[in-house]
Order: C-alpha cells, then structure tokens, then sequence
C-alpha cells in the first residue's frame, strides 16, 4: 500500500514537474521576441534605407534607437500594471503589443511610423524584461528556478540567433519579411498565455489564498510541499503586513536597499562592462581598425552561437554550483580576454594579420561567452529572486530600466570611445570596470540557490540578506 502510495505521489510530481515547465517556456516567449526583434535591425536596416532613401546616419540611429527608448520607458509602469493587476494580465498586454508594433513596423509606411512603431515594440521588451523573469521564478520550485528563470535569456539567445540566420539567409532587400516573421512566435505566445494561470504568490498576497493553493497543488502535485509551500508565503506577507510593504517609499527603504542594489548593480554591470558595446558595433569598429569584412561579421555571429551554448549550460550551474561561484568563475575569464585584447591592439602592433588576428578572434568570442554567459544569464534570475512578494513587480521593472538605461548610454557613446581613446583605449576602460564588477558580486551576492523566495525575503527583513552577514 505504501509502494503504490509513494509511486501515486511520484507520478503527480512528475507531471506537475512537466506542467511547470511548459508554462515556463511559454513566459519565456516574450524573451524570443525580445532576441529576435533587436537583433533583426542589423539586417533590416539596409533594406530599410534603401526603400526610404535614408542618406543621413542620424536618421538610421533614430529607427534604431527607438527601441531602446521605448524599453526604458516602459519599465516602471510594467511594475504598476505586475503588481495591481497581476502577471498574466501583463504578459497578455505584451503579447498583443508584440503582434500589433511588429505588423506595423513590417508595413512600408514612413520613417516616421516605423520608428514609432519600433518605439511600441520597445515597450513591448521592456515590459518582458521586467515581468516574464518575475512570473516564471513565482511559478518555480525552489531547487528548479535557476533554469527555468535563465530560460528566459537562453531564449533571448535563440531569437538572436535566428535572427542572424534569417536575414543571412533571405537578405534584407526582404526587411519586411524579416520584421514580419515576428508576428508568428507573438501570436503563439498570445494563445499560450490565454491558458496559464496567475502567479501563486500573487493571489496569495491579495488575499486569494484558495486560488494560490489550486495553482499550487497543479505546479507541485504534492499536497505536503504545497502547505509548507503556503506557510511560507503566509509568513513572507505577515512580515510585509508589519512593515507596510509595497509602495515605491518601501521600495526605496534602507530595509529592501540591499536588494535594490544588487538587482540594480547587475543589470548595470551587464551593460557597462562592454557586452552590448562590441554587439552594437564590433563590425564596425573592427573593419575601422583594419580587419577583413569577413573577420568583422564573423567575430559577433561565433560570438552569438557560442553565447547560446553557455546560457544553456549556465541554466543548469547557477542551480549547481550557485549564483554566486558561477558569477566568480565566469567574471575574470571575460577581464582576461579583455587584457588580451587591448594589448594586441596597442599602439604600434598589428593585430590584423597572422596570428595575432586569429588571437584577437579567440579573445573576442571568449569575452562575449563568458560575460554574456556570466551577466546574462544571472540578471535576470537575481532580480526575480531578491525582492520581497509585493515589491517583486518593482524590482524587476527596476532591474529592467537599469538595463535598458545603461544599454542606451553604451550604444549612444561607444564610436565616441574609440575615436577619443584609440584602438586598445576602451577595452582598457571595459576592463577596469569589470574588475569593479567582480568587486560588486564578491563582496554583495548573496547565494540564493535552493532556498524559496520566501526565506530569500525573511533573510532580507532580518539583515542577514548579504553573505558575509549571514556567516556573522
């Protein structure tokens, strides 16, 4: 009787094991689109200029930016809408931003409309940024969450790449094909979400707790883990209860400050440390600097492909070995490849020819996959997991503008940097602020592998949220 009690239970666990993932991988097609929808630009444009007659480089900055501006917008008003209406409802209104923003931009219209409508598709990622991470790491179990959260970013990377593969492959005299292929995953996205349920955590903090336990009991098909499950969320609000929790005053309080800092340093780091600055222009630069069009073009496209293999492996070591050893493994791998690259492009060597060239090569991809693969695959799951339930819509919005908002200021100085600082310059700055990033994790990530949001939060509340505090 116990054996086929025990086998009962296990099945139940292991279908509910299959459900969790399945509404991941839905909340994480929002990161698809977000992949595919910024890297389709480097294609299109050219197409786009072309049909419009864009002469001027002011003009192709605009359509391009546009939706990075479009992203930091969206961001603190993505928290309001997570946190008052609920998640589901969010990622429903972002699905539908998503089809209506990518069927205008595919349609030859005006720059004018196309930017925009590449403003709108801005809100749209945005708004995925902050609240897709967020309802997949409430939806998760505690020793499942690492890699259900990063494949969020593991999807980014897929559009990314499809994104390079499609407009190879179609060329962008057919921009409007290539935007317009973006309607198709959007509205898979929009049918699946139709069908997920609200967050747990969300119906239990407002008060519908019998509607928290019957997501619950699907997700975990085990009556015992979902009641320890549901004490610790009855805690989790009674603490937020006795401090007034969940206006923006809380949010910025000394008593969430650890978490804000951490949540926000990451995904400026993220940024800051040079990533986005060779995927916007390293064609660019490098052809400048004397490399072949072909070592130009190939360098981020290797880059791209070796990125994806990472953030896959990354999704199952942040559960492995932690958030935090990962971080201190990957960071100084990328402040090597940097060293390495700014010595080769010193002044008076030449870094364009025989072995040096393949060198440079070598150290550009290990750079993009062990930041990309450090910083991109943990921002995301760090800002889903340090905050507390009523403030978890801030502070992945919050996350997400820090994101967006230092990714915006990368893209906008980065051609400056190397034309004030020279060829090796910039990589030198890049470096020394990834020293400082190593800094940051070492001495202000906390580990947060395997334990619940919950205890995550009581750890916040009682001041023992950083590592050397707990060790105390």
């Amino acid at each position: 009787m116990q054996l086929a009690t025990d086998t009962s239970r296990q099945s139940a666990t292991t279908r509910a094991g299959s459900s969790v993932a399945v509404v991941a991988m839905i909340a994480a097609m929002s990161g698809l689109l977000f992949g595919y929808d910024t890297g389709i630009i480097a294609t299109a444009l050219p197409g786009i200029s072309e049909s419009y007659n864009l002469t001027s480089e002011g003009d192709k900055q605009i359509i391009t930016s546009a939706l990075l501006l479009g992203a930091v917008f969206s961001a603190p008003f993505t928290s309001y809408l997570c946190d008052r209406y609920g998640r589901k409802p969010m990622l429903l209104l972002i699905a539908v931003l998503f089809i209506a923003a990518t069927a205008v931009c595919a349609i030859r219209t005006t720059p004018a409309i196309l930017t925009v409508a590449r403003f709108f598709l801005g809100l749209a990622i945005g708004a995925a940024s902050g609240a897709a991470p967020i309802y997949i790491s409430e939806m998760s179990p505690a020793e499942r969450r690492g890699r259900l959260v990063v494949l969020f970013q593991l999807m980014i990377m897929i559009g990314i790449v499809c994104a390079h593969f499609t407009g190879y492959f179609i060329g962008h005299q057919a921009w409007q094909w290539l935007i317009g292929f973006g309607v198709l995953p959007a509205l898979v996205m929009l049918l699946g979400v139709t069908l997920l349920p609200e967050s747990p955590r969300w119906l239990y903090a407002h008060g519908m707790i019998e509607k928290a336990q019957a997501v619950l009991l699907k997700l975990r098909g085990d009556r015992e883990l979902v009641e320890r499950e549901l004490g610790g969320m009855a805690e989790a609000v009674a603490e937020e209860q006795q401090a007034n929790a969940g206006s923006w005053k809380e949010f910025f309080s000394a008593r969430v400050r650890p978490a804000l800092v951490l949540g926000g340093g990451v995904a400026m780091f993220s940024q800051i440390t040079g990533n986005n600055a060779l995927v916007y222009y390293m064609p660019t630069v490098f052809h400048d600097l004397g490399f072949s069009e072909n070592a130009s073009v190939l360098m981020p496209a290797f880059g791209a492909v070796g990125v994806l293999v990472m953030t896959f492996i990354g999704s199952y070591l942040v559960d492995i070995i932690g958030r935090r050893k990962y971080l201190l493994v990957m960071v100084p791998i990328s402040i090597l490849s940097f060293i390495v690259i700014a010595l080769l492009l010193g002044e008076g060597s030449d870094a364009t020819q025989g072995w040096q060239l393949y060198a440079v090569f070598a150290a550009v991809i290990l750079y993009m996959v062990a930041n990309n693969g450090a910083f991109g695959v943990t921002i995301w799951l760090i800002n889903s997991e340090v905050y507390p339930t009523k403030l978890r819509g801030k502070g992945g919005a919050f996350g997400a503008f820090s994101h967006w908002f230092f990714d915006f200021l990368i893209a906008a100085t980065t051609l400056t940097m190397f034309q004030y600082l020279g060829a090796a310059g910039p990589f030198w700055l890049f470096t020394a602020i990834s020293v400082l990033s190593l800094a940051f994790v070492y001495f202000l990530l906390p580990e947060t592998k395997g334990k619940s949001l919950e205890k995550i939060e009581h750890e916040l509340h009682q001041g023992r949220f950083y590592q050397f505090q707990r060790r105390g």
